[in-house]
Parts: C-alpha cells; sequence; structure tokens
C-alpha cells in the first residue's frame, strides 16, 4: 500500500536546538510525526513542558494527553534521558511533590 509523502517543515530555529534532551531536535521530530493520521493523530491541546504536566494534572483534561503532540515529545526525551529499568538519570519536571 503506498502511501502519500510526508513533510515536515524544518524552520530556521530547529537547528538552534540541542540534537537531545529536552526540548531537543529529536523532540520536535517526534512531536511532529505524531500529528500524521498513522501515527498519533495529535493535536495541539498543551505546548511546553508546564502546560503538558497542567493538562495530565487537570480533572477532564487527563485524555487530551494522548492526543497531544507535546505529551509525545516529553516522554520520548525524558525516556531517552533516563534510564527507568537501572533508575538512574534525571527527567526535568516542574512538579513539585507534596511531602504531606
Amino acid at each position: 500500500m503506498e502511501r502519500e509523502g510526508r513533510w515536515i517543515y524544518l524552520c530556521a530555529g530547529f537547528w538552534n536546538l540541542p540534537t537531545t534532551g529536552t526540548d531537543s531536535r529529536a523532540g520536535a521530530l517526534i512531536h511532529a510525526a505524531s500529528h500524521f493520521d498513522d501515527m498519533g493523530s495529535t493535536n495541539h491541546h498543551a505546548i511546553g513542558r508546564a502546560a503538558c504536566v497542567k493538562l495530565a494534572a487537570t480533572h477532564g483534561q487527563r485524555s487530551n494527553c494522548i492526543w497531544n503532540g507535546d505529551s509525545y515529545r516529553y516522554f520520548a526525551e525524558d525516556a531517552y534521558t533516563y534510564d527507568i529499568v537501572a533508575g538512574v538519570g534525571e527527567v526535568e519536571s516542574p512538579i513539585v511533590h507534596d511531602e504531606h
């Protein structure tokens, strides 16, 4: 089955991003690819890490996380920088855990 060509247009700012890590080129490509119908069909419900965390924490909005391009971006970037099995690495997150 042939598919029509897919295009991701890269603006000049793309080349100023770090290759990997938070808000990286790799993350930008994952975000953009997630918009293709057969790769997630995502939209823009939240842009940026803090907005994604707020989306996930807001009752009634959690289901939008699966349809949000930046959610995939930050999941992939965090998975790359944090070894879940060994429990080592750092994940940048604005989440503050209440110890009470």
